[in-house]
């Protein structure tokens, strides 16, 4: 047993330590739209009603400003305190292979989370549709 927990700390320490190794640095953009406010104006959304419309019970704001988004992520990418910044709707990011990787991870979590609380929302306001509907037929036969 303790030799399981010396091999996953000492591969947790290795990881981390794989941040801080110097490699070549290149700028990458990421597309962070769906994450963030946009400040453009008026925009019409425009989708397709896939499914019946419900009401849904809670309202949720997991969108973040795109200075919000980069104070989060700052944190989780060592040494990029400089390096990330957020201009026109995307998240530019200057740094090594592996930050680059830590912030891919941390946007994808992200989307993730606002995907399973919009989904668990969603089923959440659909089920109680059902059941109101259901009751309310039976009170009024």
């Amino acid at each position: 047993m303790k030799k399981t927990v010396a091999g996953i700390v000492a591969l947790l320490l290795s990881a981390i330590a794989t941040l801080h190794l110097p490699t070549n640095s290149r700028l990458e953009l990421y597309e962070v739209g769906d994450l963030t406010y946009s400040m453009d104006g008026p925009s019409v959304d425009i989708s397709l009603a896939t499914r019946d419309p419900v009401e849904p019970i809670l309202e949720v704001y997991l969108i973040f400003t795109g200075e919000d988004l980069v104070h989060r992520l700052r944190p989780l990418v060592p040494g990029a305190e400089e390096l990330m910044q957020f201009q026109n709707g995307l998240l530019i990011v200057r740094g090594t292979a592996m930050q680059h990787l830590a912030v891919r991870a941390a946007l994808l979590v992200h989307r993730v989370r606002n995907a399973a609380v919009f989904w668990s929302i969603d089923a959440i306001s659909r089920a109680k549709a059902a059941l109101s509907a259901r009751l309310f037929g039976m009170i009024t036969r």
